[in-house]
């Protein structure tokens, strides 16, 4: 019997199919925007290239509080509201 390799989906990959299948469609050109440069600037750098089946909330939490020392509360808040709903909690 032929084993089947799991493909491997990196943080960025579900960010993208997010922004494409939700973002682009439900939002305005400046949320657009907003959105796209947070997720480079702060989230693809740092999580990007992690496996989605390695991310947890332990690691969203501690991805949070490194921000806390440089982003305003309202940021936090907009950097938060970029995850995708199914990133897991």
């Amino acid at each position: 019997m032929k084993k089947t390799s799991k493909k491997i989906v990196t943080v960025q990959e579900v960010f993208e199919v997010w922004f494409e299948e939700y973002v682009d469609i439900n939002t305005r050109e400046n949320t657009r925007k907003s959105y796209r440069g947070m997720i480079e600037k702060h989230i693809f750098p740092k999580l990007g290239n992690m496996e989605m089946s390695k991310l947890n909330a332990r690691i969203l939490q501690k991805f949070i509080n490194e921000r806390k020392k440089y982003l305003k509360r309202s940021s936090l808040g907009n950097l938060a509201g970029n995850m995708p709903g199914n990133l897991p909690g």
